[in-house]
């Protein structure tokens, strides 16, 4: 996984956020957290639109054949 400096950052922020939680909340936490795992893991899962593989190609080969 790509950790950006925004991407610390807000760890950051959500780990201060979750300290100030009672410990009562904190099954909530982690049930939402689970829940985002999951949803990303089907995302990835499941075919999109827009994604296919990629070839990579000489720039030569892009010119113009006559």
């Amino acid at each position: 996984m790509e950790t950006t400096l925004a991407s610390h950052e807000t760890r950051e922020r959500i780990i201060a956020l979750m300290q100030t939680l009672s410990a009562e909340s904190l099954p909530i936490v982690e049930a939402f957290v689970r829940f985002v795992q999951a949803q990303q893991a089907a995302a990835l899962a499941q075919p999109t639109l827009w994604r296919y593989l990629t070839v990579a190609a000489l720039a030569i080969s892009l010119g113009r054949r006559v």
